[in-house]
């Protein structure tokens, strides 16, 4: 191994080992709370080393929304390969609402960002899979950025309600069913009828 690709993998070590501690420490103690001084005695080296890879705690931020946005999207692409548009459509829903289930801090960091809605790549995304039902006629008839917006809509809103715990339901498994069941009911009726 040559110098400077040993200086490249010390440099992407680093950065991970800031970007894992600074995670850390801001869900222990919430993202307003940490400083760089923090994140630096944590690890224990000086301020003066965090800033020689990271310019100052935002970028910490986006280099680690960033990479929970990417893995938030390679979940909901895992379903990519189901024909049926609408039950894609289903599944990427209820994917959604698991990761928000089971990666509560994660889901919150992602949509800390101030980026505009329709700028958003989790938009692009379903607004794609919307565009496709709504040619399909399995989705009413309407402009598909008014479509995803209501639907991104229902399952954030959803996903803060469980992230805070507002359901009177203990269980993980429960959980599910509930919000896969409500997902069920609010797909069906954007289709133009009532699951009955």
């Amino acid at each position: 191994m040559g110098i400077q690709e040993r200086k490249q993998r010390e440099k992407a070590a680093m950065q991970k080992l800031i970007l894992e501690t600074a995670n850390s420490l801001f869900q222990q103690q919430g993202i307003e709370h940490v400083s760089i001084r923090n994140i630096a005695q944590e690890i224990e080296y000086s301020p003066a080393t965090i800033y020689l890879y990271f310019k100052d705690k935002d970028e910490i931020l986006f280099y680690l929304t960033n990479s929970f946005l990417a893995e938030f999207e390679d979940k909901l692409k895992e379903f990519n390969f189901i024909k049926d548009h609408f039950s894609r459509l289903k599944n990427i829903s209820q994917s959604w609402l698991d990761y928000a289930i089971y990666h509560p801090e994660k889901y919150q960091m992602i949509f800390l960002s101030k980026e505009k809605l329709q700028e958003n790549s989790l938009y692009q995304y379903l607004n794609d899979s919307v565009t496709q039902c709504i040619q399909n006629n399995q989705l009413q008839r309407m402009p598909t950025t008014e479509a995803s917006t209501i639907i991104i809509s229902f399952l954030h809103g959803m996903s803060s309600l469980v992230i805070n715990n507002k359901f009177n339901i203990q269980s993980k498994s429960e959980l599910l069913d509930h919000m896969s069941e409500l997902i069920n009911r609010f797909l069906t009726n954007m289709k133009g009828y009532s699951l009955v």
